[in-house]
């Protein structure tokens, strides 16, 4: 019985060996064509990223990236043509400057082409910022002058915009203290 266990036991342990031996024979085999699948894809993967950028440059391709072109140069900006100091620019109605004894800070105009000139003036004044927009509000419904919108909700400072015909007035006013300092843009269409 001994010989025959032990015959058993050299059996198991040949068949254990002759496993051992086909599983490493299998592993190595799994680890070089895991070796070889990586290396294949990574091919693989260069050869598309190489397809791909070579279609793009491809003369005629739609998808190809043409150079940016040079901007357009942008068109010269009317030129302001400033009034002397104190003075309104000509083509400013005197008459939209309320306070008469306001001093004039600037006037300008700016001739954007024939059928569009804007006149502007700021100035400061002794009233103060709700007074001058009172004062507006009266004008402009006394004048026929139709007011499109008015800006009341900044505790510092008031705006009118009014249209008659083909003018345009946007009336800016800043409280400076118990001051105020206007500004005036007239458009003529």
């Amino acid at each position: 019985m001994k010989n025959e266990h032990e015959h058993s036991r050299h059996s198991n342990e040949r068949g254990n060996t002759n496993i051992s031996l086909w599983y490493n024979k299998i592993d190595m085999a799994l680890r070089d064509h895991k070796n070889l699948f990586i290396i294949v894809l990574f091919a693989l993967l260069a050869a598309v990223g190489l397809l791909l950028v070579v279609h793009q440059n491809l003369p005629g391709n739609k998808n190809t990236n043409p150079t940016p072109a040079t901007p357009p140069p942008i068109p010269p900006q009317p030129p302001l043509v400033y009034a002397e100091q104190g003075q309104l620019t000509p083509g400013f109605p005197k008459e939209l400057i309320l306070d008469k004894s306001a001093s004039l800070a600037n006037s300008y105009a700016v001739n954007y082409n024939q059928n569009l000139n804007q006149y502007t003036a700021s100035f400061d004044s002794a009233q103060s910022m709700l007074a001058l927009y009172a004062a507006y509000n009266t004008y402009f419904a006394n004048n026929g002058w139709t007011i499109g919108n008015q800006v009341t909700k900044y505790p510092t400072s008031r705006g009118i915009y009014a249209t008659k015909g083909n003018t345009e007035v946007s009336v800016a006013i800043m409280a400076v203290g118990k001051k105020s300092q206007t500004l005036v843009n007239y458009i003529i269409k």
